[in-house]
Order: C-alpha cells, then sequence, then structure tokens
C-alpha cells in the first residue's frame, strides 16, 4: 500500500509517467553474470498492485527463462 501512495502521489520533478520505471540489476560476484549491469523497465498498470507490473529486461540476457524479447517466463515465478 505504501507503494501504491507514492505512485498516487506522482512523479518526481522532470519524470513524465510514474506508471514506468526503470531499474537495474546488477550480477552477483562469483556467478556466470559478476560484473553484469541488467536493465529492465517496470510497467505498471491502473490495477497495481492488485496486477503486478510487467517487467521486460531491456538489456539483452542469456538465460533460460528469459525470452528474446526480454520478457520473463513466468513458471518461474508461480505456482499452479
Amino acid at each position: 500500500m505504501r507503494d501504491l501512495k507514492r505512485l498516487q502521489q506522482g512523479a518526481p520533478p522532470g519524470d513524465d509517467d510514474i506508471m514506468l520505471r526503470n531499474a537495474i540489476i546488477v550480477g552477483l560476484g562469483g556467478t556466470l553474470f559478476d560484473g553484469g549491469i541488467f536493465k529492465l523497465t517496470l510497467k505498471f498498470t491502473k490495477e497495481y498492485p492488485v496486477k503486478p507490473p510487467v517487467v521486460p529486461f531491456v538489456s539483452r540476457m542469456f538465460h533460460r527463462n528469459i525470452f528474446g524479447d526480454g520478457s520473463i517466463c513466468l513458471d518461474i515465478t508461480y505456482k499452479t
């Protein structure tokens, strides 16, 4: 709920779209991703927090659970 409240307060100065955020993940040391910087985009909808944001990788990502278009295989995030 705290996140939703922040989103409703509006974007920081100079930021046009509060529903579109950029993020990075830094590769963990000692792994194949060591030193890598991987960019993602978080796309929120008006249904947030009931509906999660869409989070594709912008950076080219070579991982068995990341599709060529950057989308994440949801089989790894949800149990049915």
